[in-house]
């Protein structure tokens, strides 16, 4: 059954540089899987808002690293699809290349399903000059 995992990575260091690492995971497997899409994108968006203007302030790992990683709260969130087989797909949180590749990888899984709008984007690969993918969420997922 399809499924999307949401996983975040925090990490704490102090000024002193005492880290504290965690990594949690929130996994989406509705009848539909396109609910559970939905559902990832949506915490993902939660959570980016409370790591951003919660109570304790985070930022990304680049900024941390302007900081010569001492003193900061960072975060990082990917999403997971997992396609019936077990195989993991990066949707959000890696560079381009790894996200087009699990938008494609979408795309052949939700085939038969409904209601589901696809769109193509450019993508010269070298073999292809662009590729079919699910429209919904596209500017969230590539930007």
């Amino acid at each position: 059954m399809i499924k999307y995992i949401v996983q975040v990575n925090t990490t704490k260091v102090n000024a002193k540089g005492k880290r504290d690492s965690k990594i949690f995971d929130f996994t989406f497997q509705e009848e539909s899987p396109i609910d559970s899409r939905k559902k990832a994108i949506a915490k993902v968006l939660e959570l980016e808002d409370e790591f951003l203007y919660g109570e304790v302030k985070y930022e990304s790992f680049f900024e941390a690293n302007m900081k010569d990683f001492k003193n900061f709260n960072a975060y990082s969130i990917n999403i997971f699809f997992v396609n019936s087989d077990g195989c993991e797909y990066c949707l959000y949180g890696e560079d381009e290349e790894q996200t087009i590749e699990a938008l494609q990888a979408e795309v052949y899984h939700f085939a038969e399903e409904d209601n589901i709008v696809l769109t193509d984007i450019e993508y010269a690969d070298g073999e292809w000059d662009f590729v079919n993918v699910i429209e919904m969420n596209l500017d969230f997922l590539i930007n």
